[in-house]
């Protein structure tokens, strides 16, 4: 199979996106929607001085492929080939892929890269991480190329009831209405979904406050300090279709906010990408997994299907029922320099201090 290959502007990249593929538009990840990464380019491109790169991909007698967001920036000195995330994606990977893309054996896949590395601008190392196995149905072209697995992503499918769930699935139901009777000890108990650009400011303030404290507290680092975090999750946080695309809510006791979450709707997916929760005695009742409860309750009521956990291991994701989706990393050295740094990465000595940082010195923080 041979390919043909082509960068396109951002508008060129959009509109190949809303030409009929193999699936519907719909069907692809949020992540990698042209509105998505509008703001994307807006916030944490500018901010880390990322020169994207939209890649068409077809078969060279005219059968889509796929599109690529991509991204060129500079990492220890290094030009990287990268999605364009920085921290706040959860999947990457091709998107609005073409019944040629699952015919596309270990050779295609080759051949593919080969054509890639033709009509791409110039890269020290290629880091193409978090791209799902299976993407719209089909096999991920990219996965033959994959050399290593990343942390996998869970996804709860919403099925049946909401009242079903929470007996048969929820291993911390009982325990979550016990909680729940004791914050109703100190106030009314309420569950709110920002609906206005002023409750969404107050709401996402909070927000704020609470990871900044919870990210210092696993990490000994604030996040929204860095480069483009800030505003990308505020431009976020103020767009207007709340409860359509951003969903902003918060768990209150009175008028107290002890948890909050932003997330994302995408068709009939709900991604949970960011909650928080008040430190203090009223962490020790668990108000962010109230919250994540009341936000699957919401979901089962709104007639969407997956309640999506994102990207990561933890344990709570499988035992409230989430299933596991195999996520793939794409790593190679395209220069000497780049094939030079990868040998170093990939030595036992930083081997060791990598491993020593992810178990030691950052743990993803649970839900409470």
């Amino acid at each position: 199979m041979a390919f043909k290959v082509e960068t396109l502007s951002f508008s060129q990249w959009a509109a190949a996106w809303a030409e009929p593929a193999g699936a519907d538009p719909g069907a692809a990840c949020l992540f990698q929607s042209p509105a998505y990464l509008s703001l994307w380019l807006d916030t944490m491109g500018r901010a880390r001085r990322t020169e994207p790169v939209f890649v068409r991909v077809d078969t060279t007698d005219g059968r889509r492929v796929m599109l690529l967001p991509l991204g060129v920036e500079r990492r220890h000195g290094l030009k990287t080939l990268t999605f364009l995330d920085g921290g706040v994606v959860d999947y990457a990977g091709p998107v609005r892929l073409g019944p040629a893309a699952g015919e596309i054996d270990w050779e295609g896949a080759q051949a593919l890269w080969a054509a890639l590395r033709a009509a791409l601008p110039a890269f020290d190392i290629a880091d193409l991480d978090k791209m799902p196995a299976e993407i719209e149905g089909t096999p991920n072209p990219l996965r033959w190329l994959a050399t290593a697995s990343q942390p996998s992503g869970w996804a709860l499918p919403l099925e049946g009831a909401y009242d079903d769930y929470q007996r048969g699935l929820n291993p911390y139901a009982v325990d979550s209405r016990r909680k729940r009777r004791r914050l109703q000890d100190l106030g009314p108990v309420s569950f709110e979904i920002a609906r206005e650009p002023l409750v969404a400011r107050q709401f996402y303030d909070a927000m704020v406050e609470q990871k900044t404290r919870r990210y210092l507290e696993t990490a000994g680092k604030d996040y929204f300090q860095t480069p483009g975090w800030s505003a990308y999750f505020s431009q976020v946080a103020a767009r207007e279709d709340f409860g359509r695309q951003v969903h902003l809510s918060a768990l209150k006791v009175g008028d107290r906010i002890v948890a909050t979450h932003l997330g994302m709707i995408s068709g009939d997916t709900f991604y949970w990408l960011m909650p928080t929760y008040e430190a203090g005695p009223v962490a020790k009742l668990s108000p962010g997994r109230l919250l994540m409860e009341e936000l699957i309750g919401w979901c089962y009521g709104a007639g969407i299907r997956s309640f999506d956990f994102g990207h990561g291991d933890e344990d709570y994701k499988a035992r409230m029922g989430g299933r596991r989706r195999s996520l793939l990393r794409l790593v190679r050295g395209d220069s000497l320099a780049g094939r030079a740094a990868l040998k170093v990465a990939r030595s036992k000595p930083a081997r060791a201090v990598q491993d020593f940082y992810w178990s030691k010195l950052y743990r993803p923080p649970k839900p409470a």
